[in-house]
């Protein structure tokens, strides 16, 4: 019987070999069946709810956001334009989306002579979510947001740090609410199409 330089017979070892890669097969296989085993599924994929398949990416489509004047606002709806209608705007939505903004800003880091260095903006969205025929709100909630941004001696710089952490800001509540509607649209039931606008 040959013997290797560790002490083990060449069938042995071989064996041995054989047995980790079914372990590990029977492992990956497991793995594979679980998430089907206990209700896994996709968030913007297609779910199944009771005998209806909703497309909740389809659903995020037909919402129309309502746009807001203030820059942040135009920020936060060219962000969830973005995300909820890549492929432009839904010529017949089946839900409109507005959102009300509440911004501030939090200065810290005083220096001697009371100047500021560090500022934070805080900004709260509140959404609302309604059916477009008739109306009818589904679905409100809050999601808010803390962003810091350094003041500089230069305006021109500390003007831009601004004007990035709002645009921060607006990507972090543009996800926020994505995410909130998602999951709300996965368990709602599919509203019928809303009328075209003569």
């Amino acid at each position: 019987m040959s013997w290797s330089d560790g002490g083990w017979p060449r069938a042995h070892r071989a064996a041995r070999r054989r047995g980790a890669s079914a372990i590990a097969g029977g492992l990956l296989a497991a793995s594979l069946l679980l998430p089907a085993g206990c209700g896994f599924h996709p968030l913007y994929g297609t779910v199944t709810n009771g005998p209806v398949a909703v497309n909740v990416q389809q659903q995020l489509e037909a919402i129309r956001i309502v746009p807001s004047g203030d820059r942040v606002g135009q920020q936060l709806y060219n962000s969830l334009r973005d995300r909820l209608n890549p492929r432009g705007v839904p010529s017949t939505p089946r839900y409109v989306l507005r959102i009300e903004l509440v911004e501030s800003q939090q200065q810290l880091l005083l220096e001697q002579d009371q100047a500021a260095t560090r500022t934070y903006l805080l900004i709260t969205a509140n959404y609302h979510l309604k059916v477009a025929d008739g109306q009818a709100e589904v679905l409100s909630g809050t999601v808010r947001t803390r962003t810091g941004f350094n003041l500089l001696t230069n305006e021109y710089a500390s003007l831009v740090a601004q004007q990035n952490a709002e645009e921060r800001s607006a990507a972090d509540l543009a996800d926020g609410i994505r995410q909130r509607l998602a999951l709300y649209l996965a368990q709602a039931p599919t509203p019928p199409p809303a009328k075209p606008s003569p």
